[in-house]
């Protein structure tokens, strides 16, 4: 967890000290590099560090590669969803649209404001509703 919360912490400050135009290159090659780090970091862990770090780094370097692709690709396969999250829910609610779209296939209906909302007989399991 807190290496987690240092990645965190670590892109947040890059990417405000790196700023727009030329640094977002520098930004995108520190993000891979640090997701990266991480993801190789937590395969090791996982195993208790019985495997070594050297066998591992091919699968940190194809998750770090994957995440942001995959992530980058739903404004593509399911534009509607992601705008929609984005506009009531910031970030949080992409994160969120990712599995929803997958995973519970369901209606929206459109409330007040344009948002869209779950109908009253749509529920996602653990009683869930469709807003943040």
């Amino acid at each position: 967890m807190a290496a987690f919360l240092v990645y965190m912490a670590l892109l947040g400050g890059a990417r405000h000290v790196l700023g727009d135009g030329v640094g977002i290159a520098a930004f995108v090659v520190m993000a891979l590099a640090l997701s990266t780090a991480l993801w190789w970091f937590t395969a090791w862990l996982m195993l208790k560090g019985q495997v070594r770090l050297r066998v591992l780094l091919p699968s940190g370097l194809i998750t770090a590669i994957a995440l942001p692709a995959h992530a980058l690709s739903a404004t593509l396969w399911m534009p509607d969803n992601v705008t929609s999250n984005d506009h009531q829910c910031g970030i949080f609610g992409v994160a969120l649209a990712q599995p929803g779209q997958k995973l519970i296939p369901r209606e929206h209906k459109t409330g007040r404001g344009g948002r869209r909302q779950l109908g009253a007989d749509q529920h996602t399991p653990g009683g869930l509703t469709g807003s943040c």
